[in-house]
């Protein structure tokens, strides 16, 4: 009779097998492992017996045994070092898995509208092959401004989404740089793309002299059309704290810039201002704003802020050291493309 193709214990080796033998360390009762893999008691206990048989069969030794005066089950010494080495055989398993959809993978990122060129550079940067692997595909996860968490915490609906192209204000004080990466908090990183002065796009004379502070230009009657959050929502909320609540008539929330542009144009609000970053009437005639003026924030009342754009890079505690990490892999990929670093090299 011929043998077996196969070893009776790679036969009975699943990869879940393999993980309930990890968890058994720990838990002890079949009852405890069916509870955590969503299976039968029963089938749980046959499918590890039967592993332990064939073990036996071939090798002449038990990996579980009853531990004495119980109904309990437990490893044995020769089951321990096994379960041990198989530590190494579910990571590369895992990488295997990993591998196989590696192709069809679409990884998002989280970029805003004034980004996407940004984007674009990003995703043809990133190599074609990963280790011999094949690569992913970088896919936009659009948001507006007002929409992103610029907290980064936990539980919210993009916390998975560790790369990011987005703008934040910062101060002069945090001393943001273009192509340095920095801690913009803890657990964030920030390789700044682009700084801009904070300025006030309106096409009326408002009467106020050169530079202007938030506080003058509302009680000097000037209705605001912004986003309610982002970088002008905190700009205006941190130069004036609470504005909107004494002055919620001067106020008219717009989803995103491009509407506000388009309101300001048409003359739709009377005494109407924007607060804009990195926006430049002459070379957007589509809005019709060529005559529009911008006006200078005092930098005393607004504590030099500006609005920093760049390439954010989420440290979560639970984040793999593994280099095929896609987010790991784009997040140096940026910095190829835009660390002073690199560009001096």
């Amino acid at each position: 009779m011929p043998e077996p193709l196969l070893d009776p214990i790679l036969a009975h080796l699943s990869y879940e097998t393999i993980e309930m033998l990890r968890s058994f360390r720990h838990e002890r009762s079949f009852k405890e492992l069916a509870t955590n893999f969503g299976r039968d008691e029963r089938t749980v206990s046959r499918q590890l017996l039967e592993l332990d048989r064939a073990f036996f069969q071939s090798q002449k030794v038990h990996i579980i045994e009853r531990e004495a005066g119980r109904k309990t089950y437990r490893l044995t010494k020769a089951g321990e070092v096994f379960v041990a080495r198989l530590q190494v055989v579910a990571k590369e398993t895992r990488s295997a898995i990993d591998a196989a959809t590696a192709a069809t993978r679409r990884i998002p990122v989280l970029c805003t509208s004034n980004c996407m060129k940004y984007l674009r550079a990003l995703s043809d940067a990133l190599p074609g092959t990963i280790n011999s692997l094949p690569s992913f595909h970088v896919v936009p996860a659009p948001r507006r401004t007002a929409e992103v968490d610029l907290m980064f915490q936990e539980g919210e609906p993009d916390y998975d989404i560790k790369v990011r192209l987005l703008s934040i204000l910062m101060s002069s004080e945090q001393d943001p740089a273009i192509g340095v990466v920095t801690h913009w908090r803890e657990h964030v990183q920030i390789l700044p793309l682009r700084l801009d002065p904070i300025n006030l796009l309106c096409l009326e004379d408002l009467g106020l002299r050169e530079p202007v502070n938030v506080r003058d230009l509302i009680e000097a009657g000037v209705t605001f059309l912004t986003p309610p959050g982002g970088v002008v929502w905190e700009f205006l909320n941190r130069s004036f704290p609470g504005w909107w609540k004494l002055r919620p008539f001067q106020h008219i929330p717009v989803p995103d810039l491009d509407c506000g542009l388009k309101c300001l144009s048409n003359r739709l609000v009377p005494r109407a201002a924007m607060v804009v970053h990195g926006f430049d009437p002459l070379k957007n005639p589509q809005y019709g704003l060529d005559r529009a003026r911008l006006y200078r924030f005092s930098i005393r009342d607004s504590h030099q802020f500006m609005a920093v754009t760049g390439v954010f890079n989420l440290l979560h505690d639970s984040d793999s050291a593994d280099h095929r990490d896609p987010y790991k892999i784009i997040w140096e990929a940026a910095m190829t493309l835009w660390a002073k670093e690199e560009q001096a090299l």
